[in-house]
């Protein structure tokens, strides 16, 4: 029995590096769909073989398919895991097939995820460090975010700088 604790303590561990390494990566980008990308590949190659989709949604809108690490040949429709996950906006194991479902969330209004993860089933400790992840996938869309609107806004500012000096007549 101890040997059995030893090496759960092990593989566990070994997961936390990995979804910690993630972690690193995922704050790494300043752009909203590198995030979602890296946080999809990041939790794939820790957690294999699960198929690893992001969805977003807004409000009570029916999730979309943002990101998928492989190709499917499903019609892109979020399974009841998913629709479930973005409803009560925590994890949920799908009974049904094997996998699980991690809310992605930010302050933000709006800005909303749900991270799946299909083709096995998970224990308490693999759905604790995936919704960790999902936690710093939801501060990194945030950050993007925020940048891409402070990006665009220097833009604007520019744009109207430049007609206005354009308009400007020094007379002597």
């Amino acid at each position: 029995m101890t040997w059995r604790r030893g090496r759960d303590h092990r593989r566990v561990r070994r997961l936390e590096e990995r979804l910690s390494e993630a972690g690193h990566r995922i704050r790494e980008h300043l752009d909203t769909e590198k995030v979602i990308k890296t946080t999809a590949v990041a939790v794939g190659r820790a957690l294999p073989p699960g198929v690893v989709r992001i969805w977003l949604t807004a409000g009570s809108d029916v999730p979309r398919l943002a990101y998928c690490t492989r190709s499917s040949s499903e019609d892109g429709a979020p399974s009841p895991a998913v629709r479930k996950c973005a409803e009560r906006r925590r994890p949920v194991r799908d009974a049904e097939t094997p996998g699980l479902a991690v809310p992605i969330m930010s302050r933000r209004a709006g800005l909303f995820g749900v991270l799946s993860i299909e083709g096995r089933a998970f224990d308490s400790d693999e759905e604790r460090l995936v919704a960790g992840v999902a936690r710093e996938a939801g501060l990194a869309m945030e950050a993007a975010n925020l940048y891409e609107r402070a990006v665009a806004e220097k833009e604007k500012s520019e744009a109207i700088l430049s007609r206005v000096a354009d308009a400007v007549v020094v007379t002597s």
